[in-house]
């Protein structure tokens, strides 16, 4: 997310100070982009380049995100001194990977 928001904001710094190299450029993408003759001859390896990055995008978040809540939740448990809690999401983690040592 960190290099999504430097990114955001080096384009937010583009469109105030050179604006007419953001218009270049998007001259260039248009040309890319929305080729029709390309798009309908390269279709399918479009689609599935699409489809593998969605899939590897959904998957990865949905492993991260299941690990990090659980960690957190034992974290913050912790940290409130609710100890009973935070040993049952460790003994949770350690059993869903009992070679993570």
């Amino acid at each position: 997310m960190i290099v999504l928001g430097i990114i955001l904001f080096v384009i937010g710094l583009t469109f105030f100070y050179w604006p007419d190299k953001v218009v270049k450029f998007l001259e260039q993408v248009e040309k890319v982009l929305f080729n029709k003759r390309f798009i309908i001859l390269q279709n399918k390896k479009i689609g599935f380049v699409f489809i593998l990055i969605g899939i590897i995008f959904i998957f990865t978040n949905v492993k991260i995100s299941t690990q990090k809540n659980l960690l957190y939740k034992a974290y913050t448990n912790f940290y409130t001194h609710n100890f009973v809690s935070t040993e049952k999401i460790c003994l949770e983690i350690v059993n869903k990977q009992p070679n993570n040592t």
